[in-house]
């Protein structure tokens, strides 16, 4: 398993399936007719232009969120009582943490939401805003219910809306582990309004299903369906296809398609981020650690901490990496208790990192319960085999193993689980499983039971 960088997990609260809402709103695609497996959706019938004052770098970008933020601040104030101005307060807000990947824009976003709520007059608010933020914060339970508030509404919204609440249910049953209801879902919104945010979705889709020519075609497909893919949305889709390698070993071409992202959006941490990652993996370990020392300067962010840490540890400094685990804890700590179900799934890769099992399942425990998907059966099986509960890490793998997710890292848990069972022959199998997707899933050959030494 790979412990000197982070891994990409977190990179779908910074910039998740709903950063696509901006191309959803200037879209109006004809939808494919329903077939058992999706379609790629219809290009574009015109591209639009992107204006000449559109955001082409980070900072471009991140000073239009402030200047928008402030602005939407003023109408707040000149239009007291209102909550439509609340409302798009608040997605200013998610639109600047988009950006920054900040917990406390997040917070401020659902605190404008929370406002707007209380001015509301019943049977009204914003809905489908307030859900899409519950989804990125990995609320789920709460993300539904407030889709239930939409299906009462006296006059039902347009198909636009419809379709986006019905893409974020299928989100919901995907991050949910329930892939079945997912299709339908996505299907669903593709007959209400297709185009470039389910074809990001069924890329997505495609990716812990292991099917990645799919997946790429899916992703590049979004591009092509959006009349006006920005600069951040397309490097966004580059930035996803470059992880689809990474996460299968191909370290070089996982680099080649971040710095086309890098070279579309420049100065975003996240890209930076990836590219760092890959230089880590690659051996680069110097040059990995400036990267991630500036965007620890930048973010505060204790994902890049923790990795500075690994990184630290991979060279034998002991104390330094104490040091970034410390100061990563701290943060971890108050990101818990700002926004516990957006933190849980990363502050679990610090946890089992740092050598705190306890702690690190109990955390396992609460990120599954928030979102019991592959990836989450998968961590939760890992820590319970790290706190010394083989058989009940077995009973948390097995079940997803008889999914369609696919992915190099569950197999290579489950290859662990059942080794330290004593299952040779299917600790073999979720071995090969793993390599075939991954051949360096199981490079730390000292997180690995006797079994495969």
């Amino acid at each position: 398993m790979k412990l000197a960088a982070p891994s990409p997990r977190w990179l779908w609260l910074a910039v998740p399936p709903l950063a696509v809402a901006s191309v959803l709103a200037v879209e109006r695609l004809a939808a494919p007719p329903a077939d058992v497996a999706p379609r790629l959706p219809p290009a574009a019938l015109r591209t639009m232009k992107l204006p000449d004052d559109a955001p082409r770098t980070f900072d471009d970008a991140l000073a239009r969120a402030d200047a928008g933020l402030a602005a939407a601040k003023a109408r707040v104030a000149e239009h007291p009582g209102e909550w439509v101005f609340l409302e798009g307060l608040s997605r200013r807000w998610s639109t600047r943490a988009r950006l920054t990947g900040s917990f406390d824009d997040y917070a401020a976003a659902q605190a404008a939401l929370d406002q707007a709520f209380a001015l509301a007059p019943a049977g009204s608010g914003p809905h489908l805003t307030q859900a899409a933020l519950h989804f990125t914060l990995h609320r789920l339970d709460a993300a539904e219910r407030t889709l239930d508030a939409i299906d009462r509404y006296a006059v039902p919204p347009d198909a636009m809306e419809r379709a986006e609440a019905m893409a974020l249910r299928g989100d919901i049953a995907f991050y949910r582990g329930d892939l079945k209801a997912a299709q339908t879902r996505y299907r669903a919104a593709d007959a209400l309004e297709s185009g470039a945010g389910t074809a990001f979705r069924w890329a997505v889709y495609f990716t812990k299903t292991g099917r990645l020519g799919e997946a790429e075609r899916f992703f590049d497909a979004a591009v092509r369906a959006s009349r006006m893919p920005t600069m951040q949305f397309r490097a966004n889709v580059e930035l996803q296809k470059g992880t689809l390698y990474l996460e299968r070993g191909q370290w070089d071409r996982a680099l080649s398609y971040f710095g086309r992202a890098d070279a579309l959006f420049p100065g975003y941490y996240v890209i930076q981020e990836h590219i760092a990652e890959a230089l880590t993996l690659k051996g680069q370990a110097a040059e990995a650690e400036a990267m991630y020392a500036d965007i620890v300067r930048r973010t505060g962010n204790p994902e890049f901490m923790d990795a500075l840490a690994g990184i630290a540890e991979g060279r034998g400094d002991a104390a330094g990496a104490a040091a970034w685990r410390a100061k990563a804890a701290t943060e971890w700590e108050r990101r818990l208790k700002l926004l516990p179900e957006a933190a849980y799934g990363h502050a679990l890769d610090h946890y089992l990192a740092a050598g705190d099992p306890e702690r690190a399942l109990e955390i396992a425990r609460r990120n599954h319960a928030a979102r019991p998907n592959g990836d989450s059966n998968a961590l939760l099986a890992e820590a319970l085999l790290k706190a010394g509960r083989p058989s009940e890490a077995r009973q948390a793998i097995e079940p997803v193993l008889k999914t369609a997710w696919n992915t190099a890292q569950l197999h290579g848990v489950a290859a662990q689980v059942y080794a330290a069972a004593g299952d040779r022959r299917l600790a073999a199998r979720e071995r090969a499983r793993a390599l075939a997707i991954n051949p360096h899933e199981l490079d730390d050959a000292t997180a690995l039971p006797k079994v495969f030494n």
